[in-house]
């Protein structure tokens, strides 16, 4: 399956340069891997449940505008605002905290640190202590963490590898498809678009969806974004700051070019 994905995505990489762009989906909603605006492949689901689509990708993409490379100033704006709106922890690989002790990253986490509640989660993952990792994650989810939406989407999907029954597997995939869709409609679709090139990062088992349980997914991720900003608002945030500044989307086009490729997404 794994290798059939990979054939998909390199044949598409090859179309890509010599036929049409797919038209955008005005229902995916803002930012980069976003939902507002954000291009994406196009993958239709049978009745069956499994995906098609890959052969007339190529009959409809057009060659993307050329890429500029970033300059350094705008490499440094894209990073920091991931580093500090969005929490990723791997744009600041030497900022001390991988070595901080429970007790300090405890301490720094009770203050509302993110990278510190991210740290503390990853610490306690490795400790087996999965439902206090997952509430970290989503603590840091309120705060304004993508980064922890898609540790949140991968939690979830590793999850559906268990011994539970078919129903219990397909509910913990759809939330991490959920938890993807909520990333990308916070302005980050990174985990997005994995999953939109490689299904198995949220599918790992590669459970059958029907079309029902693609559509699921939408009013899932939309209950799941209102559960975090109500939480926000709780703690006297305000709301979610969804934009997506050029510079980063600069970032992700130069990171994964298959961000041009398409419009409507599975879900």
């Amino acid at each position: 399956m794994i290798a059939t994905v990979v054939a998909a995505i390199v044949f598409v990489a090859a179309a890509f340069y010599s036929k049409k762009l797919l038209p955008t989906n005005p229902a995916v909603t803002a930012s980069t891997e976003k939902v507002d605006g954000a291009l994406l492949p196009t993958v239709s689901v049978n009745s069956q449940g499994s995906s098609t689509g890959a052969s007339n990708l190529a009959s409809s993409i057009e060659s993307p505008p050329a890429l500029k490379p970033m300059t350094k100033a705008e490499i440094d704006i894209a990073n920091n605002w991931k580093l500090v709106q969005w929490g990723y922890i791997y744009e600041a690989p030497n900022d001390g905290y991988a070595t901080y002790d429970q007790q300090t990253l405890e301490k720094l986490a009770r203050s509302g640190d993110v990278r510190a509640i991210q740290a503390l989660a990853k610490l306690l993952d490795a400790q087996y202590k999965f439902s206090e990792a997952e509430n970290l994650y989503k603590r840091a989810a309120v705060i304004g963490s993508t980064y922890a939406l898609a540790e949140l989407s991968r939690t979830a999907a590793g999850a559906s590898i268990g011994d539970e029954s078919l129903d219990v597997k397909k509910t913990h995939v759809l939330e991490s498809m959920a938890y993807a869709k909520v990333a990308a409609m916070r302005g980050d679709s990174f985990r997005y678009f994995t999953d939109m090139s490689v299904p198995t990062a949220t599918n790992p088992t590669q459970i059958l969806l029907t079309q029902d349980d693609y559509a699921s997914v939408q009013p899932l991720a939309q209950k799941i974004y209102d559960d975090l900003q109500k939480q926000r608002s709780e703690l006297g945030l305000g709301a979610f700051d969804n934009s997506v500044p050029p510079e980063v989307e600069h970032s992700f086009r130069l990171t994964d070019p298959r961000i041009f490729m398409g419009a409507k997404a599975r879900y």
